[in-house]
């Protein structure tokens, strides 16, 4: 994973000694934190808007992927080759659950 971002890097041992002075420097002024423990990345404190922004960049690789996968021709099985019980019971040989509670009318 490329580690080279344009945050400052801040051991966790200061960001549990400052960790309300790093919450305001991402909050009011846009910083980046990267925490780091034992000289490596561990973690990074970001403002909200950039996690939503990662979180819509997520969703949007998702429905990428997934008009890819719908393009891509799709293995057909027969029901010869499915394991038996694996399709829904006939619903008039099913058995209908007792109501244990009675309804109460308001």
């Amino acid at each position: 994973m490329n580690t080279e971002l344009e945050a400052t890097e801040i051991s966790a041992s200061s960001v549990r000694q400052n960790f309300s002075k790093i919450i305001d420097a991402v909050r009011v002024a846009g910083e980046r934190i990267l925490v780091t423990q034992h000289g490596r990345p561990a973690a990074a404190v970001i403002a909200v808007e950039d996690l939503e922004l990662l979180q819509l960049l997520e969703d949007r690789m998702d429905v990428a992927e997934a008009r890819r996968r719908m393009k891509e021709p799709a293995d057909k099985v027969s029901l010869e080759d499915l394991p038996s019980g694996s399709l829904p019971e006939d619903k008039s040989t099913r058995r209908r659950p007792k109501s244990t509670s009675k309804r109460k009318v308001w």
